[in-house]
């Protein structure tokens, strides 16, 4: 009856271990909060590739129990990598907010002057 038990106890934990659970979030913009569409979200190691929808919200399904990195990546903003690690629950990682890369816009160029130089240019 004892062996039984643990029998029943080891097919169970390894039960647990394989199960699969979203991995569920919403992208936004880091300044103006606004939800952020067609970021691509992935986990590093594994083959599958989302983009958020409309509400900037994604959900990778059936993600196996394990530690990840996610990768959310969109044009115009910096890329963002998430420690994550999905346990035997679905995981809702909340508002992730993304920085917008600096632009340089066509014919600017930026100018370096030293205090001297300034002063040069205002007669000072």
């Amino acid at each position: 009856m004892k062996q039984c038990i643990i029998i029943l106890f080891l097919l169970a934990s390894i039960n647990l271990r394989s199960q699969y659970y979203p991995i569920r979030g919403r992208v936004v913009d880091a300044r103006s909060g606004e939800a952020l569409t067609g970021a691509s979200v992935s986990l590093e190691g594994i083959q599958r590739e989302i983009l958020t929808d409309h509400s900037g919200s994604f959900e990778l399904p059936l993600v196996p129990s394990g530690a990840y990195v996610l990768l959310i990546e969109l044009q115009d903003y910096r890329s963002k990598r998430l420690p994550v690690i999905q346990d035997v629950q679905p995981l809702n990682l909340g508002n992730i907010r993304m920085e917008r890369k600096l632009p340089l816009a066509g014919g600017e160029s930026y100018i370096s002057l030293s205090e001297a130089e300034l002063g040069e240019e205002t007669g000072l």
